[in-house]
């Protein structure tokens, strides 16, 4: 399996992700 560094692009910031983050304790990034 490849290293996770290698799958994960950047982690993605909108107005969505960002009131996500604040009310479930989550983070979301893109992937390959």
């Amino acid at each position: 399996m490849s290293n996770a560094r290698d799958i994960i692009i950047r982690p993605l910031v909108t107005e969505k992700t960002l009131s996500n983050q604040d009310t479930n304790n989550t983070v979301v990034f893109e992937v390959a």
